[in-house]
């Protein structure tokens, strides 16, 4: 039951940004819910929780490239239909 938890430390390194950070979002309130140990009084996170939490921060960006691409693969999928068709 304890791999469910990790560190402040391996938290930050899966979000991208520092363990101070965290500890503001902590003083604050911000997203993620921890846990603490109440002997030792460490901050733990459901690994489980922190990789959600990140993959609803990501969005696709579309660049201009991928639009091309996306083009090239419908016209090429046109002239596959034209030239089955005649």
């Amino acid at each position: 039951m304890m791999n469910d938890y990790i560190s402040t430390q391996e938290t930050a390194e899966i979000l991208h940004i520092s363990p101070k950070t965290l500890l503001k979002w902590r003083k604050k309130g911000y997203a993620l819910p921890y846990y603490k140990n109440k002997e030792t009084n460490r901050v733990f996170y459901r690994e489980k929780e922190v990789r959600e939490y990140f993959e609803k921060q990501l969005y696709r960006v579309e660049t201009a490239q991928s639009r091309v691409d996306q083009i090239e693969v419908y016209e090429n999928s046109i002239d596959q239909a034209i030239e089955r068709a005649f």
